[in-house]
């Protein structure tokens, strides 16, 4: 599934920043590996306090939707890249063909939604948000092959790899529209 105009906003908020305080109701997940202490995932525009106590945001626009969507998921994986524009193509070519159909061959790996950033306060380019049923799906045997596959190791020798970044949330009682 491709959607080119769905727009999902993602912040990232550092200790003491709060943000549940600010917007109880809001998307936001609680990071259990990575940095900062929360994400925001979500659809709706933030604004006021939780915008202006995150420490980046991104709006990004959904370029492709895979696995199942609508089951109960309990973690959410989000990684984003700073892709140079003339590495975009291999990078979308290693994501779609080898590394989600892979990370999607786990049982708890339920789905994977990836952007491209349209607007964003800080370096990454594209994002993907990853829907876990379990911290399980982190040390399976599907995600080891990921980790070892051609293309990927292509990208990762890249120097912008090392500059991306890796989020583990235990998903908040509100839901993450789409």
């Amino acid at each position: 599934m491709t959607a080119s105009d769905t727009s999902t906003w993602i912040l990232t908020f550092s200790a003491g920043a709060e943000p549940l305080d600010h917007a109880p109701e809001a998307p936001i997940h609680e990071v259990v590996d990575g940095p900062g202490t929360h994400l925001y995932v979500g659809d709706a525009e933030p604004a006021g306090p939780l915008r202006e106590l995150a420490g980046a945001v991104y709006r990004a626009d959904l370029i492709s939707d895979s696995g199942e969507a609508g089951r109960a998921t309990s973690y959410l994986v989000v990684v984003g890249f700073p892709v140079p524009d003339d590495a975009i193509e291999r990078f979308d070519d290693w994501y779609e063909t080898e590394h989600a159909p892979l990370l999607l061959g786990a049982e708890d790996w339920l789905r994977v939604r990836r952007y491209r950033v349209r607007e964003a306060t800080g370096p990454l380019t594209c994002l993907a948000v990853h829907d876990l049923a379990s911290l399980d799906a982190m040390a399976s045997p599907e995600r080891q092959e990921a980790a070892r596959g051609p293309k990927r190791a292509l990208m990762a020798a890249e120097a912008w790899y090392g500059r991306s970044g890796r989020w583990t949330c235990r998903r908040s009682p509100s839901p993450l529209s789409t």
